[in-house]
């Protein structure tokens, strides 16, 4: 297996997990209308590219929309509101690191 396949490997596996933190915290900031306020208006406009408007979708169905590179960018943007209470300084460092490797 190449190291990109690797790499995007750990991402998928890492995306499982990261993704039902995120929303779980989302939700508990933004309520029943989450998706709207804690992703669709805090991401930049190519970052919300394809993203559905969330009306009538499960919780489930919105976590499928995001990949890793969205869930990278809403620790970022809410790190103040939400994630500074749930994680430390050194793992947001992890964030911007991974960032990175993703964008390589």
């Amino acid at each position: 297996m190449s190291n990109n396949a690797q790499v995007t490997r750990g991402f998928d596996i890492m995306r499982q997990y990261l993704v039902a933190f995120i929303v779980r915290e989302l939700r508990a900031e933004g309520g029943d209308d989450w998706w709207t306020t804690q992703v669709l208006n805090v991401l930049f406009d190519n970052q919300r590219q394809g993203l559905p408007s969330g009306e009538g979708m499960s919780d489930t169905e919105l976590m499928d929309q995001l990949d890793i590179a969205r869930c990278l960018a809403l620790i970022n943007a809410h790190w103040n509101t939400v994630f500074r209470r749930k994680m430390t300084r050194e793992q947001r460092t992890w964030v911007n690191e991974l960032v990175d490797v993703r964008n390589k």
